[in-house]
Protein backbone atom coordinates (compact mmCIF):
# COMPACT_ATOMS: atom_id res chain seq x y z
CA UNK A 1 0.00 0.00 0.00
CA UNK A 2 2.02 2.99 -1.35
CA UNK A 3 0.12 5.72 0.63
CA UNK A 4 0.38 3.96 3.62
CA UNK A 5 0.26 6.31 6.99
CA UNK A 6 0.80 6.24 10.65
CA UNK A 7 -1.13 8.54 13.09
CA UNK A 8 -1.25 9.07 16.47
CA UNK A 9 -4.30 10.80 18.44
CA UNK A 10 -3.57 11.91 22.19
CA UNK A 11 -6.32 12.62 24.83
CA UNK A 12 -5.32 14.69 27.99
CA UNK A 13 -9.20 14.06 29.02
CA UNK A 14 -9.01 10.26 29.96
CA UNK A 15 -12.54 10.12 30.08
CA UNK A 16 -12.61 10.84 26.15
CA UNK A 17 -10.61 7.57 25.42
CA UNK A 18 -12.87 5.41 27.59
CA UNK A 19 -15.64 6.64 25.85
CA UNK A 20 -14.27 5.51 22.45
CA UNK A 21 -13.73 2.15 23.63
CA UNK A 22 -17.10 2.12 25.11
CA UNK A 23 -17.98 2.54 21.84
CA UNK A 24 -16.08 0.52 20.01
CA UNK A 25 -14.27 2.61 17.76
CA UNK A 26 -11.65 -0.30 16.79
CA UNK A 27 -15.06 -2.11 15.65
CA UNK A 28 -16.48 1.47 13.58
CA UNK A 29 -13.11 1.76 12.18
CA UNK A 30 -12.98 -2.30 10.92
CA UNK A 31 -16.06 -1.93 9.37
CA UNK A 32 -15.63 1.31 6.82
CA UNK A 33 -11.54 0.26 6.41
CA UNK A 34 -10.94 -3.75 7.21
CA UNK A 35 -7.09 -3.40 6.63
CA UNK A 36 -7.06 -0.68 8.99
CA UNK A 37 -4.47 -1.38 12.33
CA UNK A 38 -5.89 0.47 15.67
CA UNK A 39 -3.64 0.41 18.88
CA UNK A 40 -5.19 1.95 21.73
CA UNK A 41 -2.35 2.78 24.49
CA UNK A 42 -2.42 4.48 27.74
CA UNK A 43 -4.12 7.55 26.61
CA UNK A 44 -3.21 7.65 23.00
CA UNK A 45 -5.07 5.81 19.80
CA UNK A 46 -2.43 4.65 17.19
CA UNK A 47 -3.95 4.55 13.55
CA UNK A 48 -1.93 2.61 10.33
CA UNK A 49 -3.32 2.35 7.08
CA UNK A 50 -3.81 4.14 4.17
CA UNK A 51 -4.25 8.00 3.96
CA UNK A 52 -7.99 7.76 3.56
CA UNK A 53 -8.65 5.70 6.56
CA UNK A 54 -6.64 7.75 9.00
CA UNK A 55 -8.65 10.81 7.88
CA UNK A 56 -11.48 8.85 8.27
CA UNK A 57 -10.31 8.37 12.14
CA UNK A 58 -9.92 11.78 13.10
CA UNK A 59 -12.84 12.70 11.82
CA UNK A 60 -15.18 9.47 13.32
CA UNK A 61 -13.25 10.34 16.89
CA UNK A 62 -14.93 14.09 16.22
CA UNK A 63 -17.86 12.73 15.44
CA UNK A 64 -18.18 10.79 18.26
CA UNK A 65 -17.39 13.14 20.88
CA UNK A 66 -18.69 15.88 19.66
CA UNK A 67 -21.89 14.24 20.77
CA UNK A 68 -20.60 13.63 24.18
CA UNK A 69 -20.37 16.23 27.23
CA UNK A 70 -18.65 15.88 30.67
CA UNK A 71 -20.09 15.74 33.85
CA UNK A 72 -19.51 15.99 37.32
CA UNK A 73 -21.19 13.65 40.42
CA UNK A 74 -20.11 14.42 44.00
CA UNK A 75 -19.43 11.74 46.03
CA UNK A 76 -18.41 12.30 50.02
CA UNK A 77 -18.23 8.35 51.03
CA UNK A 78 -15.39 6.87 50.86
CA UNK A 79 -15.77 3.40 50.57
CA UNK A 80 -18.25 4.52 47.32
CA UNK A 81 -15.32 6.30 45.69
CA UNK A 82 -12.87 2.95 46.47
CA UNK A 83 -15.83 0.42 45.19
CA UNK A 84 -16.52 2.68 42.19
CA UNK A 85 -12.60 3.09 41.41
CA UNK A 86 -12.46 -1.18 40.60
CA UNK A 87 -12.83 -2.90 37.26
CA UNK A 88 -15.60 -5.38 38.36
CA UNK A 89 -17.48 -2.13 39.25
CA UNK A 90 -16.85 -0.39 36.10
CA UNK A 91 -18.20 -3.73 34.30
CA UNK A 92 -21.07 -4.26 36.43
CA UNK A 93 -21.97 -0.31 36.05
CA UNK A 94 -21.15 -0.90 32.29
CA UNK A 95 -23.62 -3.65 32.39
CA UNK A 96 -26.81 -1.88 33.94
CA UNK A 97 -25.88 1.29 31.40
CA UNK A 98 -25.94 -1.21 28.48
CA UNK A 99 -29.42 -2.71 29.72
CA UNK A 100 -30.94 1.12 29.75
CA UNK A 101 -29.41 1.80 26.30
CA UNK A 102 -26.78 4.04 27.71
CA UNK A 103 -23.52 4.92 26.64
CA UNK A 104 -21.56 6.86 29.68
CA UNK A 105 -17.61 6.14 31.00
CA UNK A 106 -16.55 7.51 34.39
CA UNK A 107 -13.13 8.37 36.20
CA UNK A 108 -13.03 9.07 39.79
CA UNK A 109 -11.23 11.85 41.12
CA UNK A 110 -10.92 12.57 45.25
CA UNK A 111 -14.78 13.14 45.81
CA UNK A 112 -15.82 13.54 42.35
CA UNK A 113 -16.48 11.51 39.24
CA UNK A 114 -16.45 12.68 36.11
CA UNK A 115 -18.93 11.39 34.01
CA UNK A 116 -18.93 11.26 29.82
CA UNK A 117 -22.00 10.56 28.22
CA UNK A 118 -24.37 11.57 25.17
CA UNK A 119 -26.01 14.91 25.61
CA UNK A 120 -29.27 14.86 27.17
CA UNK A 121 -28.77 11.53 28.73
CA UNK A 122 -26.72 12.63 32.14
CA UNK A 123 -29.77 12.41 34.65
CA UNK A 124 -30.49 8.99 33.44
CA UNK A 125 -26.81 7.66 33.66
CA UNK A 126 -27.01 9.38 37.48
CA UNK A 127 -29.92 7.36 38.47
CA UNK A 128 -27.98 3.71 36.96
CA UNK A 129 -24.59 4.83 38.94
CA UNK A 130 -26.68 6.03 42.25
CA UNK A 131 -28.58 3.16 41.92
CA UNK A 132 -25.92 0.49 40.88
CA UNK A 133 -24.12 1.10 44.99
CA UNK A 134 -25.64 0.84 48.15
CA UNK A 135 -23.91 2.65 50.90
CA UNK A 136 -24.66 2.46 54.19
CA UNK A 137 -23.65 3.31 58.16
CA UNK A 138 -22.89 0.25 60.05
CA UNK A 139 -22.82 2.00 63.68
CA UNK A 140 -20.88 -0.22 65.87
CA UNK A 141 -20.07 2.72 68.55
CA UNK A 142 -22.38 1.67 70.65
CA UNK A 143 -21.66 -0.63 74.02
CA UNK A 144 -17.89 0.44 73.92
CA UNK A 145 -17.33 -1.35 70.91
CA UNK A 146 -14.68 0.48 68.09
CA UNK A 147 -16.03 0.79 65.06
CA UNK A 148 -12.72 0.01 63.63
CA UNK A 149 -12.80 -3.33 65.39
CA UNK A 150 -15.69 -4.10 63.08
CA UNK A 151 -14.50 -3.09 59.90
CA UNK A 152 -11.75 -5.28 60.16
CA UNK A 153 -14.04 -7.83 61.17
CA UNK A 154 -16.71 -7.42 57.88
CA UNK A 155 -13.64 -7.25 56.32
CA UNK A 156 -12.69 -10.55 56.63
CA UNK A 157 -16.26 -12.18 56.85
CA UNK A 158 -16.98 -10.50 53.42
CA UNK A 159 -13.78 -12.30 51.87
CA UNK A 160 -16.17 -13.65 49.17
CA UNK A 161 -18.07 -10.44 48.68
CA UNK A 162 -14.45 -8.72 48.51
CA UNK A 163 -14.97 -7.50 44.78
CA UNK A 164 -18.07 -6.11 44.91
CA UNK A 165 -17.97 -4.70 48.62
CA UNK A 166 -16.04 -2.09 50.56
CA UNK A 167 -15.51 -1.09 54.04
CA UNK A 168 -14.06 2.17 54.97
CA UNK A 169 -13.75 2.96 59.07
CA UNK A 170 -12.54 4.93 62.09
CA UNK A 171 -13.34 5.08 66.00
CA UNK A 172 -17.01 6.84 65.38
CA UNK A 173 -17.88 4.67 62.81
CA UNK A 174 -18.05 2.35 59.73
CA UNK A 175 -19.40 2.92 56.22
CA UNK A 176 -20.01 -0.18 54.20
CA UNK A 177 -20.72 -0.13 49.81
CA UNK A 178 -22.09 -2.88 47.99
CA UNK A 179 -23.23 -3.46 44.42
CA UNK A 180 -27.10 -3.37 44.47
CA UNK A 181 -27.28 -6.85 43.42
CA UNK A 182 -25.31 -8.21 46.58
CA UNK A 183 -27.19 -6.26 49.17
CA UNK A 184 -29.36 -8.44 50.86
CA UNK A 185 -26.18 -11.49 51.57
CA UNK A 186 -23.71 -9.21 52.56
CA UNK A 187 -26.34 -6.82 54.91
CA UNK A 188 -26.96 -10.75 56.83
CA UNK A 189 -23.56 -10.98 57.09
CA UNK A 190 -22.83 -7.43 58.43
CA UNK A 191 -26.09 -8.16 60.76
CA UNK A 192 -24.81 -10.76 61.79
CA UNK A 193 -20.80 -9.73 63.00
CA UNK A 194 -22.80 -6.52 64.73
CA UNK A 195 -25.09 -8.97 66.65
CA UNK A 196 -22.12 -11.15 67.62
CA UNK A 197 -19.98 -8.19 68.41
CA UNK A 198 -23.30 -7.11 71.15
CA UNK A 199 -23.34 -10.13 72.77
CA UNK A 200 -19.62 -11.08 73.04
CA UNK A 201 -19.45 -7.63 74.76
CA UNK A 202 -22.14 -8.46 77.36
CA UNK A 203 -21.10 -12.10 78.37
CA UNK A 204 -19.41 -11.42 81.28
CA UNK A 205 -17.07 -14.09 80.59
CA UNK A 206 -15.12 -11.91 78.44
CA UNK A 207 -12.60 -9.76 78.94
CA UNK A 208 -13.41 -5.93 78.36
CA UNK A 209 -11.77 -6.47 74.72
CA UNK A 210 -15.10 -8.67 74.07
CA UNK A 211 -12.74 -12.07 73.07
CA UNK A 212 -10.86 -14.64 75.22
CA UNK A 213 -7.66 -13.26 75.34
CA UNK A 214 -5.63 -16.67 75.89
CA UNK A 215 -4.70 -19.33 73.20
CA UNK A 216 -4.80 -16.79 70.19
CA UNK A 217 -8.68 -16.04 70.72
CA UNK A 218 -9.55 -20.26 71.27
CA UNK A 219 -11.53 -20.42 74.20
CA UNK A 220 -11.73 -23.75 75.62
CA UNK A 221 -13.93 -25.87 78.02
CA UNK A 222 -12.19 -28.48 80.05
CA UNK A 223 -14.00 -32.03 80.85
CA UNK A 224 -16.19 -32.62 83.78
CA UNK A 225 -14.85 -36.08 84.52
CA UNK A 226 -13.41 -36.82 87.41
CA UNK A 227 -10.10 -39.00 87.66
CA UNK A 228 -10.97 -40.18 84.00
CA UNK A 229 -7.69 -40.37 83.05
CA UNK A 230 -8.56 -42.24 79.58
CA UNK A 231 -9.84 -38.41 78.81
CA UNK A 232 -6.79 -36.58 77.36
CA UNK A 233 -8.86 -33.16 76.96
CA UNK A 234 -12.25 -31.85 75.40
CA UNK A 235 -12.03 -28.36 73.25
CA UNK A 236 -14.85 -26.12 72.12
CA UNK A 237 -12.97 -23.64 69.60
CA UNK A 238 -14.29 -20.80 68.34
CA UNK A 239 -12.71 -20.44 65.52
CA UNK A 240 -11.31 -16.86 64.02
CA UNK A 241 -9.79 -17.10 61.04
CA UNK A 242 -12.03 -17.26 58.09
CA UNK A 243 -11.88 -20.41 55.82
CA UNK A 244 -10.91 -22.70 58.83
CA UNK A 245 -13.54 -24.87 58.90
CA UNK A 246 -12.93 -25.90 55.26
CA UNK A 247 -9.39 -27.69 56.34
CA UNK A 248 -12.29 -29.67 58.58
CA UNK A 249 -14.23 -30.58 55.90
CA UNK A 250 -13.47 -33.74 54.00
CA UNK A 251 -13.78 -37.23 54.98
CA UNK A 252 -10.42 -37.78 54.25
CA UNK A 253 -8.89 -35.22 56.75
CA UNK A 254 -10.87 -36.87 59.66
CA UNK A 255 -9.58 -40.06 58.47
CA UNK A 256 -6.15 -39.18 59.08
CA UNK A 257 -6.81 -37.85 62.50
CA UNK A 258 -8.56 -41.31 63.35
CA UNK A 259 -5.41 -42.88 61.87
CA UNK A 260 -3.51 -40.74 63.99
CA UNK A 261 -5.04 -41.59 67.11
CA UNK A 262 -5.07 -45.30 67.04
CA UNK A 263 -2.93 -46.49 69.56
CA UNK A 264 -2.57 -43.81 71.00
CA UNK A 265 -5.44 -43.97 73.86
CA UNK A 266 -7.26 -41.30 72.19
CA UNK A 267 -10.01 -40.72 70.13
CA UNK A 268 -10.99 -37.85 67.98
CA UNK A 269 -14.56 -35.99 67.71
CA UNK A 270 -15.98 -35.52 64.07
CA UNK A 271 -15.89 -32.28 63.24
CA UNK A 272 -18.99 -30.20 62.61
CA UNK A 273 -18.54 -27.28 60.75
CA UNK A 274 -20.57 -25.28 57.79
CA UNK A 275 -20.58 -26.83 54.16
CA UNK A 276 -19.94 -25.38 50.78
CA UNK A 277 -23.21 -24.65 49.32
CA UNK A 278 -21.94 -26.24 45.80
CA UNK A 279 -19.67 -29.21 44.83
CA UNK A 280 -17.22 -28.87 42.18
CA UNK A 281 -16.49 -32.67 39.98
CA UNK A 282 -14.23 -32.94 37.48
CA UNK A 283 -15.33 -35.21 34.05
CA UNK A 284 -13.90 -35.98 30.81
CA UNK A 285 -16.04 -35.33 27.87
CA UNK A 286 -17.07 -33.05 25.18
CA UNK A 287 -18.55 -29.77 26.14
CA UNK A 288 -21.49 -29.94 23.67
CA UNK A 289 -22.56 -33.65 24.44
CA UNK A 290 -21.75 -34.09 28.27
CA UNK A 291 -24.28 -36.46 28.45
CA UNK A 292 -26.58 -34.58 31.19
CA UNK A 293 -28.59 -31.71 31.40
CA UNK A 294 -26.69 -28.63 33.04
CA UNK A 295 -28.90 -25.15 33.71
CA UNK A 296 -25.33 -23.32 32.07
CA UNK A 297 -22.97 -24.37 29.58
CA UNK A 298 -19.72 -21.61 29.76
CA UNK A 299 -17.55 -21.48 26.86
CA UNK A 300 -14.57 -19.21 25.62
CA UNK A 301 -15.25 -17.06 22.81
CA UNK A 302 -13.90 -14.18 20.67
CA UNK A 303 -15.12 -10.78 21.32
CA UNK A 304 -16.91 -10.49 18.50
CA UNK A 305 -18.53 -13.73 19.12
CA UNK A 306 -16.96 -15.64 15.92
CA UNK A 307 -18.06 -18.83 16.86
CA UNK A 308 -15.78 -20.76 14.01
CA UNK A 309 -12.01 -19.46 15.82
CA UNK A 310 -11.37 -22.10 18.37
CA UNK A 311 -12.22 -26.51 18.80
CA UNK A 312 -14.49 -26.29 21.71
CA UNK A 313 -16.52 -22.99 20.72
CA UNK A 314 -16.96 -24.47 17.15
CA UNK A 315 -17.77 -27.95 18.51
CA UNK A 316 -20.38 -26.41 20.39
CA UNK A 317 -22.00 -24.00 18.13
CA UNK A 318 -22.34 -26.71 15.36
CA UNK A 319 -24.15 -29.34 17.59
CA UNK A 320 -26.64 -26.39 18.41
CA UNK A 321 -27.09 -25.42 15.09
CA UNK A 322 -26.87 -22.53 12.53
CA UNK A 323 -29.01 -20.64 15.42
CA UNK A 324 -26.81 -19.78 17.97
CA UNK A 325 -24.39 -18.22 15.68
CA UNK A 326 -27.02 -16.51 14.13
CA UNK A 327 -28.22 -15.00 17.48
CA UNK A 328 -24.41 -14.17 18.10
CA UNK A 329 -24.69 -11.80 15.33
CA UNK A 330 -27.46 -9.49 17.58
CA UNK A 331 -25.96 -6.07 18.01
CA UNK A 332 -26.89 -5.73 21.35
CA UNK A 333 -25.15 -9.55 22.09
CA UNK A 334 -21.82 -8.21 20.79
CA UNK A 335 -21.96 -5.11 22.47
CA UNK A 336 -22.57 -6.48 25.78
CA UNK A 337 -19.50 -9.01 24.89
CA UNK A 338 -17.07 -6.05 24.01
CA UNK A 339 -18.44 -4.14 27.25
CA UNK A 340 -18.46 -6.75 30.02
CA UNK A 341 -16.52 -9.83 28.07
CA UNK A 342 -19.77 -11.85 28.83
CA UNK A 343 -22.64 -12.36 27.25
CA UNK A 344 -25.67 -15.00 27.50
CA UNK A 345 -27.78 -16.75 24.82
CA UNK A 346 -29.86 -19.76 24.27
CA UNK A 347 -29.07 -23.38 23.99
CA UNK A 348 -30.93 -23.93 20.61
CA UNK A 349 -30.25 -27.89 20.50
CA UNK A 350 -27.48 -28.64 23.26
CA UNK A 351 -28.65 -30.11 26.22
CA UNK A 352 -28.69 -26.97 28.88
CA UNK A 353 -30.97 -24.03 29.63
CA UNK A 354 -28.31 -21.21 29.02
CA UNK A 355 -25.12 -20.87 27.26
CA UNK A 356 -22.62 -18.14 28.34
CA UNK A 357 -19.95 -17.28 26.55
CA UNK A 358 -17.02 -15.10 28.39
CA UNK A 359 -14.06 -13.18 26.47
CA UNK A 360 -10.56 -14.03 28.20
CA UNK A 361 -7.18 -11.78 27.22
CA UNK A 362 -4.44 -13.99 25.38
CA UNK A 363 -1.57 -14.88 28.08
CA UNK A 364 1.73 -12.82 28.02
CA UNK A 365 4.32 -13.71 29.67
CA UNK A 366 5.33 -10.05 29.87
CA UNK A 367 2.45 -8.69 31.71
CA UNK A 368 1.78 -12.04 33.95
CA UNK A 369 0.28 -10.82 36.96
CA UNK A 370 -1.85 -8.28 34.72
CA UNK A 371 -2.99 -10.98 32.69
CA UNK A 372 -3.86 -13.36 36.04
CA UNK A 373 -5.61 -10.75 37.68
CA UNK A 374 -7.85 -9.89 34.54
CA UNK A 375 -8.45 -13.10 33.54
CA UNK A 376 -9.46 -13.72 37.03
CA UNK A 377 -11.51 -10.71 37.01
CA UNK A 378 -13.19 -11.77 34.49
CA UNK A 379 -14.08 -14.86 35.33
CA UNK A 380 -15.63 -13.97 38.62
CA UNK A 381 -17.47 -11.32 36.34
CA UNK A 382 -19.02 -14.57 34.33
CA UNK A 383 -19.99 -16.43 37.69
CA UNK A 384 -21.66 -13.03 38.77
CA UNK A 385 -23.80 -12.90 35.69
CA UNK A 386 -24.78 -16.42 36.19
CA UNK A 387 -26.31 -15.99 39.35
CA UNK A 388 -28.41 -13.09 38.14
CA UNK A 389 -30.18 -15.38 35.42
CA UNK A 390 -33.82 -15.94 36.30
CA UNK A 391 -34.53 -19.14 37.44
CA UNK A 392 -30.92 -19.14 39.30
CA UNK A 393 -29.28 -21.89 37.94
CA UNK A 394 -28.00 -24.85 39.91
CA UNK A 395 -25.80 -26.44 37.86
CA UNK A 396 -23.10 -25.41 35.32
CA UNK A 397 -20.49 -27.22 32.84
CA UNK A 398 -17.12 -25.44 31.90
CA UNK A 399 -13.96 -26.06 30.63
CA UNK A 400 -10.87 -25.66 31.15
CA UNK A 401 -10.31 -21.87 30.39
CA UNK A 402 -7.80 -20.72 28.55
CA UNK A 403 -5.58 -23.70 27.77
CA UNK A 404 -6.41 -23.38 23.93
CA UNK A 405 -5.86 -20.33 21.67
CA UNK A 406 -5.35 -18.07 24.64
CA UNK A 407 -2.69 -19.70 25.74
CA UNK A 408 -2.64 -19.90 29.32
CA UNK A 409 -0.29 -22.36 31.26
CA UNK A 410 -2.78 -25.22 32.25
CA UNK A 411 -1.55 -25.65 36.01
CA UNK A 412 -1.83 -21.40 36.29
CA UNK A 413 -5.82 -21.93 34.57
CA UNK A 414 -6.28 -24.55 37.39
CA UNK A 415 -5.09 -22.48 39.77
CA UNK A 416 -7.42 -19.16 38.88
CA UNK A 417 -10.58 -21.43 37.96
CA UNK A 418 -10.39 -23.72 41.11
CA UNK A 419 -9.97 -20.25 43.49
CA UNK A 420 -12.71 -18.60 41.90
CA UNK A 421 -14.48 -21.44 41.50
CA UNK A 422 -13.72 -22.38 45.47
CA UNK A 423 -14.75 -18.70 46.06
CA UNK A 424 -17.79 -19.02 44.64
CA UNK A 425 -19.83 -22.10 45.67
CA UNK A 426 -19.56 -21.26 49.05
CA UNK A 427 -21.92 -18.45 48.78
CA UNK A 428 -23.81 -20.13 45.77
CA UNK A 429 -26.01 -23.56 45.81
CA UNK A 430 -24.72 -24.63 42.66
CA UNK A 431 -22.99 -27.54 41.18
CA UNK A 432 -20.10 -26.81 38.91
CA UNK A 433 -18.65 -29.41 36.77
CA UNK A 434 -15.37 -29.18 34.82
CA UNK A 435 -15.54 -30.89 31.58
CA UNK A 436 -11.94 -32.08 30.35
CA UNK A 437 -11.25 -33.47 26.97
CA UNK A 438 -11.26 -37.28 26.75
CA UNK A 439 -7.57 -38.96 27.75
CA UNK A 440 -6.35 -35.82 29.42
CA UNK A 441 -4.92 -37.80 32.68
CA UNK A 442 -2.22 -35.26 32.83
CA UNK A 443 -4.51 -32.04 33.38
CA UNK A 444 -7.33 -34.16 34.99
CA UNK A 445 -4.84 -34.90 37.53
CA UNK A 446 -4.04 -31.52 38.33
CA UNK A 447 -7.35 -30.37 38.62
CA UNK A 448 -8.57 -33.23 40.94
CA UNK A 449 -5.46 -32.27 43.19
CA UNK A 450 -6.57 -28.80 43.54
CA UNK A 451 -10.33 -29.60 43.91
CA UNK A 452 -9.24 -31.67 47.02
CA UNK A 453 -7.34 -28.79 48.03
CA UNK A 454 -8.60 -25.70 51.47
CA UNK A 455 -8.39 -22.35 51.52
CA UNK A 456 -7.80 -20.11 54.65
CA UNK A 457 -7.80 -16.77 53.39
CA UNK A 458 -5.32 -16.38 50.66
CA UNK A 459 -3.51 -19.57 52.32
CA UNK A 460 -4.03 -22.81 50.00
CA UNK A 461 -3.83 -25.91 52.58
CA UNK A 462 -3.52 -29.28 50.82
CA UNK A 463 -4.07 -32.76 53.05
CA UNK A 464 -2.18 -35.23 51.06
CA UNK A 465 -0.71 -39.08 52.26
CA UNK A 466 3.13 -39.50 51.36
CA UNK A 467 6.61 -38.87 51.99
CA UNK A 468 7.12 -35.34 53.48
CA UNK A 469 10.98 -35.56 52.07
CA UNK A 470 9.51 -36.18 48.60
CA UNK A 471 7.10 -33.58 48.60
CA UNK A 472 7.77 -30.21 45.92
CA UNK A 473 7.88 -27.85 48.55
CA UNK A 474 9.90 -24.65 49.65
CA UNK A 475 10.24 -25.04 53.14
CA UNK A 476 9.76 -28.55 55.61
CA UNK A 477 8.40 -27.39 59.06
CA UNK A 478 9.75 -30.37 62.04
CA UNK A 479 8.39 -30.39 65.51
CA UNK A 480 10.90 -30.42 67.76
CA UNK A 481 10.78 -32.77 70.84
CA UNK A 482 10.34 -31.39 74.63
CA UNK A 483 14.17 -32.19 75.21
CA UNK A 484 15.15 -30.37 71.77
CA UNK A 485 17.08 -33.40 70.63
CA UNK A 486 16.61 -34.36 66.43
CA UNK A 487 15.18 -37.90 67.83
CA UNK A 488 11.85 -37.37 65.93
CA UNK A 489 10.82 -39.21 63.17
CA UNK A 490 11.28 -36.58 60.72
CA UNK A 491 13.89 -35.11 62.34
CA UNK A 492 15.66 -38.66 62.51
CA UNK A 493 15.05 -38.97 58.47
CA UNK A 494 16.39 -35.21 57.93
CA UNK A 495 19.88 -36.03 60.16
CA UNK A 496 20.24 -39.39 58.14
CA UNK A 497 20.20 -37.53 55.02
CA UNK A 498 21.95 -34.35 55.70
CA UNK A 499 23.99 -35.67 58.45
CA UNK A 500 26.60 -33.88 61.09
CA UNK A 501 26.53 -30.57 59.24
CA UNK A 502 22.48 -30.56 60.06
CA UNK A 503 23.05 -31.35 63.02
CA UNK A 504 25.60 -28.64 63.84
CA UNK A 505 23.65 -26.26 62.65
CA UNK A 506 20.59 -26.92 64.72
CA UNK A 507 23.22 -26.67 67.84
CA UNK A 508 24.43 -23.33 66.61
CA UNK A 509 20.48 -21.92 66.01
CA UNK A 510 19.58 -23.71 69.75
CA UNK A 511 19.54 -20.64 71.98
CA UNK A 512 17.08 -18.78 69.25
CA UNK A 513 14.58 -22.08 69.06
CA UNK A 514 14.76 -21.80 73.17
CA UNK A 515 13.56 -18.27 72.97
CA UNK A 516 11.30 -17.50 70.09
CA UNK A 517 9.78 -21.18 69.46
CA UNK A 518 11.36 -21.16 65.97
CA UNK A 519 14.94 -21.49 64.03
CA UNK A 520 16.15 -21.92 60.50
CA UNK A 521 18.03 -24.02 58.56
CA UNK A 522 19.29 -22.94 55.10
CA UNK A 523 21.34 -25.12 54.02
CA UNK A 524 19.48 -28.44 53.23
CA UNK A 525 19.27 -28.38 49.34
CA UNK A 526 16.71 -28.66 47.22
CA UNK A 527 14.57 -26.76 49.60
CA UNK A 528 14.43 -22.95 50.38
CA UNK A 529 15.08 -23.83 54.24
CA UNK A 530 13.93 -26.63 57.08
CA UNK A 531 12.14 -24.58 59.62
CA UNK A 532 12.27 -26.20 63.26
CA UNK A 533 9.64 -25.83 65.30
CA UNK A 534 9.43 -26.12 69.39
CA UNK A 535 6.71 -25.71 71.63
CA UNK A 536 6.06 -27.19 75.32
CA UNK A 537 3.58 -29.85 75.91
CA UNK A 538 1.28 -27.64 77.78
CA UNK A 539 1.50 -25.00 74.52
CA UNK A 540 0.33 -27.19 72.10
CA UNK A 541 -3.34 -27.24 72.82
CA UNK A 542 -4.55 -24.13 70.13
CA UNK A 543 -0.81 -23.83 68.75
CA UNK A 544 -2.21 -23.66 64.86
CA UNK A 545 -2.51 -20.02 65.01
CA UNK A 546 0.70 -19.50 66.67
CA UNK A 547 1.93 -21.58 64.33
CA UNK A 548 0.86 -18.47 61.67
CA UNK A 549 2.03 -15.91 63.78
CA UNK A 550 5.08 -17.15 64.20
CA UNK A 551 5.55 -17.40 60.21
CA UNK A 552 4.31 -14.94 59.16
CA UNK A 553 6.40 -12.95 61.55
CA UNK A 554 9.47 -14.66 59.74
CA UNK A 555 8.81 -14.31 56.09
CA UNK A 556 10.95 -12.41 55.46
CA UNK A 557 13.73 -14.21 56.52
CA UNK A 558 12.31 -17.36 55.12
CA UNK A 559 11.83 -15.95 51.33
CA UNK A 560 9.30 -18.78 50.39
CA UNK A 561 5.18 -19.10 49.85
CA UNK A 562 5.27 -23.24 49.72
CA UNK A 563 5.44 -25.02 53.52
CA UNK A 564 4.82 -28.62 54.11
CA UNK A 565 3.69 -29.87 57.44
CA UNK A 566 3.60 -33.02 58.77
CA UNK A 567 0.73 -33.88 61.61
CA UNK A 568 2.44 -32.35 64.42
CA UNK A 569 2.90 -33.82 67.33
CA UNK A 570 0.83 -37.50 66.34
CA UNK A 571 3.61 -39.29 67.79
CA UNK A 572 3.04 -37.90 71.81
CA UNK A 573 0.25 -38.92 73.70
CA UNK A 574 -1.56 -35.11 72.73
CA UNK A 575 -3.43 -35.50 69.24
CA UNK A 576 -3.28 -31.44 68.05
Amino acid sequence: MEDKTEQTFPFMDPTRISFLKRVSIEGQLKDIHPEVRVCIDGNQIQVVGSRKSVSDTGTLINNILEETDLYEMTVKDPSRVRLLQTDVTRRYIGGKMLQKGLQAVYETCNDKINVRCKRGEFDRVRVVIDSAIVSEEVDASENGVDASEIGVTLRRRLENFRDCTEVDDNQMCTRISVHADKYQPVMQIVDAVKQSRKERTADSGFGDGGECQDNGGVSQEKPNGHGDESVLYSERCKLQIPGIENIMRSDRFQELLDEAAQGQNASVASCHVSEEQGKISIKEGRLEDIGFKVDVIVCAAARNLDLSTGVVVKALSEAAGPELQKRCEDKFKVEEMKTTSVTVVPPYHLNCNNVLFVCLPHWDKRQETDRKEKYQSILKECLERISRIEPVPSSIAVPALGCGNIGFPRELVVDLMMDTLKQYIRTHQVDVHVILPPHSQDISQIFQTRREAFHIGDIRLTVRRGDILEEQTDAIVNSISEDQSLTGTLSTKLVERFGEKFEADFAKHSSTLQRSGLSFCKACKPWTCIVHLFAKEEERNGLGGSIAVMLERNLGKIQTSVFSFPLFWCGFRYIS
